[in-house]
């Protein structure tokens, strides 16, 4: 993980992140191209210097949720949110309490308090379970809490 840090912090790897991710963010909003683009922006994302993720990674985990609705974009979205999640537990090491509330507000938007199921018609639990998987490893009193 040293070794990764030391890399994806090079100041000639932050050029080129902020050259690929918002070209990749500005296609996404194109339908022709959100299938190509969403991967390498989410991508470029969680291989971005580590200030960077930390800025922009809410942003899109919040986009994203806005396309899960959509069924054609529910698995892609959700390896991404998946990515994003790991990510930041394993490479932003923050205070357990920043952590904590940052993933309690975007989690509540995936698993919504008070239903029974996550989403209609839900047939691809995998990635679910991994979101849980990496949260439990990462912070298992949280995990078990939420």
């Amino acid at each position: 993980l040293k070794t990764a840090q030391a890399e994806l912090n090079h100041p000639q790897w932050e050029k080129a992140i902020e050259k690929i991710y918002p070209r990749a963010k500005e296609m996404m909003s194109k339908p022709r191209y959100w299938h190509i683009a969403y991967p390498l922006a989410v991508t470029s994302l969680c291989v971005a210097p580590h200030q960077y993720f930390l800025r922009d990674w809410t942003a899109c985990f919040e986009y994203e949720l806005s396309k899960m609705k959509e069924k054609l974009h529910r698995i892609p979205v959700l390896n991404g949110i998946v990515r994003l999640i790991w990510t930041y537990l394993y490479r932003c090491q923050e205070p357990l309490a920043t952590s904590t509330t940052k993933l309690d507000s975007l989690l509540k938007r995936i698993f919504p308090a008070g239903r029974s199921s996550i989403f209609h018609h839900e047939e691809h639990l995998e990635l679910f379970i991994c979101i849980m998987h990496f949260i439990l490893s990462r912070f298992f009193d949280y995990g078990l809490g939420f």
